[in-house]
């Protein structure tokens, strides 16, 4: 499976997987995460999931056999992406708005508007879950402590020049803005960049814990699928 921006392929109208990791999924082409073409169903066990910085992630995956494609099960999907997924979005903002715009009434429609968006908060994370693919077996084999200290050692240059790079943008904006503020306020330039070094201090140490902590979080994470 590959996508760029939700453009490619992609797997739907997945089963629950059993305690091999095995699962039942249709393979199709979407275009911005919606199905457009069905291509086949198949079984699939899950090999290994692996994770890339920043946040990217991607699915080993064994074709075990084919399935029957099915024409129930492909219009399930394209009813539910294209038909329910918009009317879902759309339907409560135009019941609880239109009311008002009928009247004569702009703020009751704004105030309906805004009602509505209570509902398309958990529609919409629900619907760019299920868009991307959900439910994925959530339970692959665990990893073992050598697959820790790899993924350790594989995300180790990307967490630092992350980690780098987030001191010099704050550290140095900070400290930069500190040293520019002193000196406008009559403040000596040595006092003034002694003032920007400081607050440029408090963003390396923040750095140099918080940015491990998360490289060891994230790489026991992935190593744990």
């Amino acid at each position: 499976m590959w996508s760029v921006g939700g453009t490619g392929t992609a797997l739907r109208s997945c089963t629950r997987h059993d305690d091999d990791g095995v699962f039942d999924a249709t393979k199709w082409v979407t275009l911005l995460y919606m199905p457009v073409v069905p291509l086949h169903r198949a079984r699939y066990r899950l090999i290994e999931r692996r994770s890339s910085f920043p946040g990217g992630r991607a699915l080993v995956l064994h074709r075990v056999n084919d399935l029957e494609l099915g024409l129930a099960g492909v219009m399930r999907t394209y009813v539910l992406a294209w038909v329910v997924a918009p009317l879902g979005l759309v339907l409560p903002t135009g019941v609880l708005g239109l009311p008002g715009i009928v009247a004569g009434r702009p703020e009751f429609a704004a105030a309906g508007a805004v009602l509505s968006s209570l509902w398309m908060i958990p529609f919409g994370l629900g619907l760019l879950l299920w868009t991307r693919g959900q439910p994925w077996p959530q339970k692959p084999p665990r990893a073992s402590g050598t697959a820790f200290v790899l993924e350790l050692r594989r995300t180790a240059l990307g967490t630092g020049a992350a980690v780098a790079g987030t001191f010099v943008i704050l550290g140095g904006s900070c400290g930069g803005l500190r040293v520019g503020v002193d000196w406008l306020s009559g403040i000596s330039a040595r006092q003034a960049l002694i003032g920007g070094a400081e607050n440029a201090a408090f963003f390396l140490v923040l750095c140099a814990i918080v940015g491990p902590a998360l490289w060891i979080a994230r790489a026991w994470r992935a190593a744990q699928g």
